[in-house]
């Protein structure tokens, strides 16, 4: 098992095949968008043009897109959920 840092003190914790490819970016923590919850994420934003974002009308030449560190590991499908076997979000 591997620490990669985030932001707000707290690490996310990967796999060593995993390792490599994922410290080649900037990670930081955030916290569940669930209402009340108190669980925290690794993620990353890219800049994307629109057209690569299924069903976006902006005006804006280009947005922001929130990757979470679990589903770069899980590559999950268009209709399947990945989640955290043991409810930490930063246990990846």
């Amino acid at each position: 098992m591997k620490e990669i840092p985030l932001s707000q003190g707290k690490i996310a914790l990967v796999d060593d095949a995993d390792f490599p490819s994922l410290n080649l970016f900037k990670w930081y923590a955030k916290e569940s968008w669930k209402k009340g919850s108190d669980k925290w994420y690794a993620v990353r934003c890219v800049r994307v043009n629109n057209a690569a974002i299924r069903g976006c009308k902006c005006q804006k030449p280009r947005v922001r897109k929130t990757i979470r560190m679990h589903n770069v590991i899980m590559a999950p499908k268009d209709n399947e959920i990945s989640h955290h076997k043991d409810g930490d979000g930063l246990n990846n």
